[in-house]
């Protein structure tokens, strides 16, 4: 499968003539994978000038024709679902996904403990998926431009690792972004692979990670990386933040894995800021 992630906004400085976000997002990734206009076209089964009115009007995909677009371009997981936020259509249940486990009563309980924290505040299911947040993490985050699922209120890992904006509130550079984001969140991934090597979802990130340069080369330095941090893949140690109203400043994450009642691990995580030592 192929990767290639472009900005799914437009800058406020494109003019009249640039191309809308979708046209834009399916060009670009046309051109990466060296094929024409006519040639893609024939790949979908359609003619040249259907793909041209695919690309002006985004209503006319439907879920049939998005999938055809997917497959055509080799799309990667995580591309599809990027593809799926411009297109304006809610993605189809991951196939083979189970619902969760949660019974209504249980997933109301933890959003109303959520709500009773004034620490921006994200609950998580297995494989980083959100289960639920609290007002002051989605107005902590409502900077964040759609971008599949690798966003802050879809799926944490995936946002730390691949969204390319996600240095704008973390760290505020790649250098800090990699250092006090990138790589314990690495780690952490590892370690959950190392407990369950072949474990679809897990593999399926992994593959994310591996077809981008910069983020395989950290990923090979984990096991070094977590030997120097005495295998605190996890842990509250101060990381570089650019909060909307404080600026530059650091935050702790206090993570702690929850499993009661109900039949699915939860991780409850919130983001305290200033906190010294």
């Amino acid at each position: 499968m192929k990767s290639f992630w472009a900005p799914a906004r437009v800058a406020a400085a494109d003019g009249p003539d640039q191309l809308p976000p979708l046209a834009r997002f399916l060009e670009r990734h046309r051109e990466y994978c060296n094929l024409s206009k006519t040639a893609l076209a024939e790949r979908i089964g359609i003619d040249r000038r259907t793909y041209h009115t695919w690309l002006q009007d985004p209503s006319v995909l439907d879920t049939e024709r998005i999938e055809k677009l997917a497959r055509a371009l080799e799309m990667s997981a995580e591309n599809r679902a990027v593809l799926y936020d411009l297109s304006g259509r809610a993605m189809p249940p991951r196939e083979g996904a189970s619902p969760s486990a949660l019974t209504p009563l249980e997933r109301k309980l933890q959003q109303v403990m959520a709500d009773g924290f004034s620490h921006a505040t994200v609950v998580n299911a297995p494989y980083w998926d959100v289960l639920l947040t609290n007002a002051a993490f989605r107005k902590l985050f409502a900077s964040v431009p759609r971008y599949g699922n690798a966003v802050p209120t879809r799926n944490t890992m995936l946002y730390i690792l691949v969204n390319p904006a996600a240095k704008e509130l973390l760290g505020g550079s790649e250098e800090a972004l990699y250092r006090d984001w990138v790589m314990p969140s690495l780690a952490t991934f590892s370690a959950a692979l190392q407990q369950s090597p072949q474990d679809a979802r897990l593999l399926e990130i992994e593959d994310e990670i591996k077809r981008r340069k910069r983020l395989l080369r950290a990923y090979q330095e984990t096991p070094d990386w977590i030997r120097e941090h005495s295998d605190l893949h996890v842990n509250h140690d101060q990381r570089a933040f650019v909060h909307p109203e404080l600026g530059e400043t650091t935050v702790r994450l206090v993570t702690e894995a929850h499993m009661g009642y109900q039949s699915v691990q939860l991780f409850r995580s919130a983001f305290l800021f200033g906190i010294d030592d």
